[in-house]
Formats: C-alpha cells, sequence, structure tokens
C-alpha cells in the first residue's frame, strides 16, 4: 500500500514537473531565443516636442517665464492641435510622403529581417497603418503639454531620418492651419471693409443729391437757417406794431399810413405764421409743411446713416490691419526642444523584460488553471 501511495505521488509529482516545464519554462525559453538569437535588432530614435501658442502666452518671454511654456500645464487651445499631431503621424498621408522619401516599405519588408518583425510583403493599406502605428508611438502630456515621440526602425540612421521627418512633417501641418486661419480671417476682414465701403458711399451719394436739391448743408443749419428767419420776421413784427401804435395815437384808423401799417403787419404775421408752421410742422401750407419736414427728416436720417456707415468703415480697417499683422507671424510653433538622437544600441526586443513577462504570465495562467481544476474536482467529487 506504501509503494503504491510513493508511486503515485512520484507520478503526480511528474506530472507537475511536466506541466511546469510544459507550460511556463518552455513559453519563456522560447521567447529567450527568439529575442536573442532570432530577432532582427531594431533601434529607437526618441524626441520630444511641443506645440506653443504665442498668443495665449502674450507673445515672446525669457528666463523662466520660457521655461513655464514648455513644462507648465498646456493649454486648451493647443490641446487640439496636439491630438491632431497624434492622429496625423499615424495617418496614411503621412506615412505615404516618408515612404516617398526614404522608402519605409523596402526597409520594413526586408526578406533579411525576421519574419515576425518585418512587415508582410502582402499587407494591404490596413495592415501596413497597423504595422505604422506599431513602429511610432506618440505619448501626450495633457498637463505638461509635451509629445514624445519613439520610433523603431532596424537601423539607427533610418530611425533618426523617420523621426526627423515626422517633426518636419508635423511642423508643416500646423503652419498650414496657421496659414489657412490667417488666410480666412483675412478675407472675412476684405469682404467687411468693402461691405462697409459700399455703405459709406451710398450714404455719401444721398446726402451729396439732398444737398444739391435742398441746398441744405445739414438738418441742423436748414433749422437754424428757419430760425433766423422767424426771429427776424418776429423783431419786424413788433418794430411794425409799435410803429402802428404810434400812428394811432395822433392820426385816425382809415388814414393811408396806418391802412399802409395794418396791411404791413398783417402780412408780416401771415408770414410768420407760414414760417413757424414751417418749423412745428403746424398750422402751415401742406406743401411747405412736407417739404421742411420730408427734408429735416431726411437730412437726420442721412447723417446718422452717414455716421453709422463711418464707424463700420473705421472699425472694418483696424480688422483688417489686425488681421494683416496676424498673417505675417505664426501664433502657433512646433518646438522640437530635445531633436531626434541617433540611437547607439538595439533596444528592441528587450531581451530578458519579454522573457520575465512571459514567464510571470504563464506562472499566473497555470497558477489559475490549477484552481480551476482543483475546485472543478471538488464539486465533482473526484
Amino acid at each position: 500500500m506504501r509503494n503504491i501511495q510513493r508511486r503515485f505521488h512520484e507520478n503526480l509529482w511528474t506530472i507537475s514537473l511536466r506541466r511546469f516545464f510544459l507550460l511556463t519554462l518552455s513559453p519563456a525559453l522560447l521567447v529567450f531565443i527568439y529575442t536573442a538569437l532570432l530577432a532582427s535588432p531594431m533601434y529607437i530614435s526618441m524626441s520630444k516636442f511641443a506645440i506653443r501658442n504665442m498668443e495665449a502666452g502674450g507673445g515672446l518671454v525669457g528666463g523662466f517665464d520660457l521655461i513655464q511654456q514648455f513644462v507648465g500645464r498646456g493649454d486648451n487651445s493647443t490641446a487640439g492641435d496636439s491630438y491632431l499631431i497624434a492622429q496625423y503621424v499615424v495617418s496614411w498621408d503621412i506615412f505615404s510622403k516618408i515612404d516617398a522619401r526614404l522608402g519605409l516599405k523596402e526597409h520594413f519588408q526586408d526578406t533579411g529581417r525576421d519574419l515576425i518583425s518585418r512587415l508582410s510583403g502582402r499587407a494591404t493599406q490596413e495592415d501596413i497603418l497597423d504595422y505604422w502605428a506599431w513602429v511610432v508611438k506618440l505619448d501626450f502630456d495633457r498637463d505638461t503639454g509635451l509629445i514624445s515621440c519613439q520610433v523603431k526602425a532596424y537601423t539607427p540612421e533610418m530611425a533618426q531620418r523617420i523621426n526627423k521627418l515626422l517633426i518636419e512633417y508635423s511642423e508643416a501641418l500646423i503652419n498650414e492651419m496657421n496659414r489657412r486661419g490667417h488666410q480666412d480671417s483675412l478675407d472675412m476682414a476684405q469682404a467687411e471693409v468693402k461691405t462697409a465701403e459700399e455703405r459709406l458711399s451710398r450714404a455719401h451719394a444721398a446726402m451729396r443729391q439732398m444737398r444739391e436739391k435742398t441746398t441744405h448743408i445739414s438738418a441742423q443749419t436748414a433749422a437754424e437757417t428757419l430760425q433766423t428767419i422767424i426771429v427776424n420776421l418776429e423783431v419786424e413784427a413788433a418794430k411794425t406794431a409799435a410803429e402802428l401804435k404810434e400812428a394811432r395815437a395822433y392820426m385816425r384808423d382809415d388814414s393811408p399810413a396806418v391802412e399802409t401799417l395794418k396791411r404791413r403787419l398783417s402780412a408780416i404775421n401771415d408770414q410768420l405764421a407760414s414760417e413757424r408752421g414751417k418749423l412745428s410742422g403746424m398750422n402751415a401750407e401742406s406743401q411747405d409743411r412736407e417739404y421742411f419736414s420730408a427734408v429735416v427728416g431726411a437730412l437726420e436720417n442721412m447723417q446718422l446713416e452717414e455716421e453709422f456707415a463711418r464707424q463700420q468703415y473705421t472699425a472694418a480697417l483696424a480688422t483688417l490691419e489686425a488681421a494683416r499683422i496676424r498673417s505675417d507671424a505664426k501664433n502657433r510653433y512646433l518646438v522640437a526642444f530635445e531633436p531626434p538622437l541617433l540611437p547607439d544600441e538595439s533596444l528592441y526586443p528587450p531581451i530578458l523584460k519579454s522573457t520575465f513577462l512571459t514567464f510571470l504570465g504563464t506562472m499566473l495562467l497555470l497558477g489559475l488553471g490549477s484552481l480551476i481544476t482543483a475546485a472543478v474536482r471538488e464539486h465533482a467529487g473526484f
């Protein structure tokens, strides 16, 4: 009985060792052999850059403020640009441009490289984009606004050149965004100036036609002229009334001199009433009332329109000048404060790290599988 138990435990131990070797040591050993002996070494070129908004910072600064610009908290205006760059560097457009200059497909499809890491010769566009996203890794730190770029290639020179072109084309994209944004602002400002010019020209033409028609320079001038006429008539009426009163003191009412003064005073009063009617718009002939009211109202409206048009034109010119100044300067810059370096050693694949992680992962899977198996056997009763 003891021999049977000993042989059972020995067989169980042998099975456990075989399982451990098969499920943990063998995968780790295979990974070690591949990464150390079979895998083609790849070199990683690293760079760091940032997109800065000079409008948000209020212009160029120096000293500590300049450091704060690069390591301070990223603003929302550049965060969107950074995410855009992160998507652009893994796009087909930038891959095609770099492939045309460096021959990326020939480099990564080299049959002299190991089968696992190289790009398949029958790769579709989607496969190429997936592979390109594996080659290029971009990390964006929202708190600092810094962008870290890592590029893998089979030679140090190729990795560095790819990284440089990524920064070059990303900067070109930022510049194009600046140019188009400024051009749109300039076009809108020019259109606004043209509209304001047309409005001001129409106001000037209407004022000129009204002045030529009425001989009045402005509504205020017309009112002042009419008021002067009324004052003069009032003075003349008062003087004539005084003369009439004086004549009546020693002449009869039916005397020629008194009759003359009466007719003169009546004519002055009629004229005064007519002029007052023109000024107030009441008790005047309809033709005169319509004429003066229309002239004064039209002149006032035209003067207001001319003033508003002039203010609009002045504001449009100021906006156009500001747009021209902005169009001559970039407000967003891509600054590579850590340029792509030429790697001097192969960092991919990481031999020890890959082996250890494979061993650790298989150990965890084996342990989890053992626990599940034990639980099932205990529940089943065998």
